[in-house]
């Protein structure tokens, strides 16, 4: 048996880049419902702030979680 290993890191980037292509159309859609005024922008530009950084962190602890092992 083998011992257990990861995917290369460069899958993070491509997962994120994956799961980004996946909600264009959600963030598309915020702009033109939250595009009203100020605080629209304000609430946009913070919904995809946390958007992004929460598909960043599931990418990265996808990649940590997921192993494989060659028997």
């Amino acid at each position: 048996m083998s011992e257990p290993k990861r995917l290369h890191p460069i899958v993070i980037v491509l997962t994120i880049g994956k799961r980004i292509k996946d909600f264009i159309f959600t963030f598309i859609a915020l702009f033109f419902i939250w595009n009203k005024g100020e605080g629209g922008k304000l609430l946009l530009f913070g919904a995809s702030a946390i958007a992004i950084i929460g598909i960043i962190l599931v990418s990265i602890l996808s990649w940590l979680r997921y192993t494989y092992r060659l028997e």
